[in-house]
């Protein structure tokens, strides 16, 4: 799955491993906390510099977020 995100859809994807996260509620509580996979797609890519400084300046956003759950 991440090598597809990766490539066919150009997101640069992270496997999130739920046994390395914090539980204070007890077993399996985080079974369902966390997607398997989250990715990242940067929305300026091949934007001309004057445009990312405006988007920045605006506080407007240069990526957008995925979550997978496989």
């Amino acid at each position: 799955m991440i090598d597809y995100l990766s490539e066919e859809e150009e997101l640069l994807c992270c496997r999130i491993d739920e046994k390395r996260s914090s539980n204070n509620k007890g077993l399996g509580a985080n079974h369902w906390l966390y997607p398997d996979i989250v990715a990242l797609r940067p929305l300026d890519k091949g934007w001309d510099t004057v445009v990312q400084n405006c988007v920045r300046h605006s506080e407007g956003r240069l990526t957008r977020l995925w979550s997978f759950e496989v």
